[in-house]
């Protein structure tokens, strides 16, 4: 029996975004030796749980992340333990969407 042809070739995709984002670079200081231990620390030091109120989430079932107390564009210290908080990937966007509101705020009261 013969295959039938998809038409997947033969159509092009079309980004119809207004606005293409731009492409996320990763800053140098997350990549150090340094960094990486810092977040492997916060997290042990948490015992792999997340340390947002009532947050019941864990690793393994749950992505830990080490988190800046204060963030590192608010002035806080990159390499400080008690700048560290174990946050799940949930909390941590929360986290830093509330930090950037906060920012922007600041920014146009200016």
């Amino acid at each position: 029996m013969a295959r039938l042809k998809t038409g997947a070739a033969r159509f092009k995709i079309v980004d119809r975004r207004v606005a293409v984002p731009k492409v996320k670079q990763v800053d140098a200081h997350y990549e150090t030796p340094e960094h990486r231990a810092w977040a492997k620390a916060v997290v042990a030091r948490a015992g792999g749980r997340c340390q947002w109120e009532g947050c019941t989430r864990a690793a393994p079932a749950h992505r830990m992340i080490a988190d800046h107390i204060v963030e590192i564009k608010d002035g806080g210290a990159k390499l400080d333990l008690a700048n560290g908080q174990c946050l799940c990937v949930q909390h941590n966007t929360l986290k830093g969407t509330q930090a950037r509101a906060a920012r922007m705020a600041r920014r146009s009261k200016a």
